[in-house]
C-alpha cells in the first residue's frame, strides 16, 4: 500500500494473498506495516487517537502543547 502524498509519499504496508501449488492445503495470507512512523503520521493527520495514545502520537508528531507535554512527562 502506497500514500500518495506528492514529495512525501510511503510505503504504508504490505498485504499479500493466499499461495497455493500442486493442490496443496491453502496458505493465508498475510499483513503487515512497514514502519511505525507512517501509522502515526496517518493517524496525527486525521485526528485519530485510539484508546489512551493521543498524548504520544502528538508527542511523535511534536505537536504537543505545553500542558500536554508536562502531562505526557509525568506518565
Amino acid at each position: 500500500m502506497i500514500v500518495d502524498a506528492g514529495d512525501n509519499s510511503f510505503v504504508l504496508g504490505v498485504v499479500t494473498t493466499a499461495l497455493v501449488s500442486n493442490h496443496n492445503t491453502l496458505e493465508t495470507g498475510f499483513m503487515a506495516a512497514i514502519t511505525i512512523e507512517s501509522v502515526l503520521q496517518l493517524l496525527h493527520e486525521n485526528g485519530i487517537y485510539p484508546g489512551d495514545n493521543e498524548l504520544s502520537v502528538k508527542a511523535f508528531a511534536s505537536e504537543l502543547t505545553e500542558e500536554e507535554e508536562a502531562k505526557f512527562i509525568k506518565k
